[in-house]
């Protein structure tokens, strides 16, 4: 992956559910380090979003709430 000049930083509060979520997406990926891995979820989140229809999408974004919501 090419490094990035870009200086804008952004704070991210997550929960050890979702850290550990997102270091199973790191290694299962293979990329370099933690903003590489949220940079490719924000990427294929906005391109799973830009091809299924808005209703598919409200009920994938609602049912993933539900199973987060539940019990760990």
């Amino acid at each position: 992956m090419t490094k990035r000049n870009n200086n804008e930083r952004i704070a991210l509060r997550m929960t050890e559910k979702e850290i550990s979520t997102l270091n199973s997406i790191q290694s299962s990926g293979g990329f370099s380090d933690r903003s590489a891995t949220i940079r490719f979820c924000i990427n294929f989140t906005k391109t799973i979003l830009s091809i299924l229809p808005a209703a598919i999408a409200e009920s994938f974004i609602e049912t993933i709430e539900e199973i987060d919501d539940g019990p760990d």
